[in-house]
């Protein structure tokens, strides 16, 4: 199953974070979700990818040399695509939802500016400090929509950031987590 919600839908649905992201885009922002479920009523887990087409960093405005690359921030979501495709094409009895949050952090008059106060679909409300610091919106909203959708694990893939990048260089990825078993089983 396939879905992409775009502009309107995420409106009704409540996901400001996303859509507060995306102001400054004249592209209209989306969440696309894919559903695998070879095991009809098994746990679902969900696989939520930061999609940022393009980041500048809006306000908070990117120098040259940091901007570089910026095309790439869409990665988080282009693995989790990825990775459906591999557990199809490999037949993994697991039931699994990817939801791919898309959208582009660069600046017109209507971008989100420092101040603004936005609600997340979670309910939760959040004073912008930094337009740079986009990923934690656009993954609130999507992990709050995958539980939301019944996943009891939720795995979120992001290009966070230049400081896990710093600290840990370039052949290690930082991994968090709060369930073990679930680490293990992936």
């Amino acid at each position: 199953r396939f879905h992409a919600y775009r502009e309107a839908e995420l409106k009704e649905l409540g996901c400001n974070a996303i859509l507060a992201v995306n102001q400054g885009s004249s592209e209209e922002a989306a969440l696309v979700v894919m559903e695998y479920e070879p095991r009809p009523g098994d746990e679902k887990t969900a696989l939520v990818g930061k999609g940022l087409m393009f980041d500048a960093g809006g306000y908070h405005l990117k120098s040259i040399d940091g901007m570089k690359g910026m095309k790439y921030d869409m990665c988080g979501a282009a693995e989790m695509l990825e990775m459906m495709e591999y557990l199809v094409t490999r037949k993994v009895r697991k039931n699994v939802m990817a939801v791919l949050m898309l959208a582009e952090n660069v600046i017109n008059s209507d971008a989100v500016k420092m101040g603004d106060v936005i609600t997340t679909l979670a309910g939760k409300t959040v004073e912008v400090y930094n337009t740079d610091a986009e990923g934690r919106l656009v993954l609130c909203d999507g992990i709050t929509f995958a539980q939301r959708m019944g996943a009891r694990t939720v795995i979120d893939l992001a290009t966070l950031t230049y400081s896990a990048q710093s600290a840990l260089g370039d052949q290690v990825v930082a991994l968090f987590g709060n369930d073990r078993e679930a680490l293990r089983t992936w």
